[in-house]
């Protein structure tokens, strides 16, 4: 019921009245609203800085944890990004124990800066028992953290699956994993 989940937020150190909980369908939809303006203005701040610095992009990750890690990697995250002094967004699933940090750098000095702490985050993340990509996927993007997370034979092991059926690597070329 309501009232349970009430007494767990506030055990949690929650506030009912900072909070949006989905009870009825205006809260519902000033949810929806809010959650799709959060990418939208990320998206619009990158857009603006890279009018002067062209090859500006957002970093974005997608690292879960394990319950009892939830509290420690939002610490970790915020503690780090605040520490370089980077612009950063947080948000996402935290009943699905992962974070979506948008790191927004403002110049190509910044945008090298959280690139490194992202591979920070996902050494500290599989440290812990966690895995470096929780809901999109690895792809062409984020496929360098691979070998974060599994080790050579596991990933020798994908790519004989790969090899076997798709003899010709024709399928997704560079996507997951390399030939070699």
């Amino acid at each position: 019921t309501i009232e349970r989940v009430l007494q767990h937020v506030t055990a949690a150190g929650g506030d009912e009245a900072a909070g949006l909980a989905g009870i009825d369908d205006q809260v519902l939809g000033d949810i929806r609203v809010f959650r799709h303006a959060v990418p939208e203005r990320i998206n619009a701040t990158i857009a603006r800085r890279r009018e002067e610095h062209p090859t500006l992009h957002k970093i974005a990750t997608d690292m879960a944890v394990q319950d009892k890690d939830l509290r420690w990697v939002y610490d970790l995250y915020t503690s780090r990004l605040n520490q370089a002094g980077l612009d950063y967004a947080v948000f996402g699933h935290a009943g699905n124990n992962h974070f979506h940090v948008n790191i927004l750098p403002r110049d190509d000095r910044e945008l090298t800066a959280a690139k490194a702490i992202y591979a920070e985050f996902a050494t500290a993340v599989v440290a812990r028992g966690g895995c470096v990509s929780a809901e999109h996927g690895i792809g062409r993007i984020k496929k360098h953290f691979l070998p974060v997370q599994y080790d050579a034979s596991t990933l020798e092991t994908m790519r004989a699956a790969k090899r076997c059926f798709d003899p010709g690597w024709r399928l997704n070329p560079g996507v997951l994993i390399d030939p070699s």
